[in-house]
């Protein structure tokens, strides 16, 4: 072997360990971040299932059979009355969290109304009073 070949399989064993020394602790934290992180994901999911058990409330994303139709359907609204109905503006979202957003309290028929009733599984409450909310003191 040359010296020359030597020098430059010496050269290469360093930049080799060099890069090792380097470049595997960070990919051995950042592959150890994502697996907590995918894990940490899980048990969040689990947890959020066990409240809503422990609450009794349906499992989040099963459809339910009246959220199939928006309100303005339903309750056969249009024209006017739509346009200026922020649940209709917010299509993705209930009606009655858009509205709340809106308006600053719930309307008075969402308690009595079937969407709101299917959605949440409650039985007509109060007007003006959210299911499940405490009076402020």
């Amino acid at each position: 072997m040359t010296p020359e070949l030597q020098h430059f399989l010496e050269f290469l064993s360093v930049v080799g360990l060099f890069t090792l020394r380097v470049g595997v602790p960070p990919a051995l934290v950042i592959g150890l971040a994502m697996a907590l992180r995918r894990m940490d994901r899980r048990w969040q999911a689990e947890a959020e299932d066990q409240r809503r058990a422990a609450l009794d409330l349906p499992p989040l994303l099963v459809p339910n059979p009246v959220m199939g139709m928006s309100c303005w359907e339903q309750r056969t609204c249009e024209g006017k009355v739509c346009a200026e109905c922020a649940a209709y503006a917010h299509p993705s979202s209930p009606c009655w969290l858009s509205r709340h957003a809106a308006e600053g309290k719930l309307p008075d028929a969402c308690p009595t109304c079937g969407i709101y009733r299917a959605r949440n599984q409650v039985q007509p409450v109060r007007a003006g009073r959210i299911a499940g909310a405490t009076p402020a003191a």
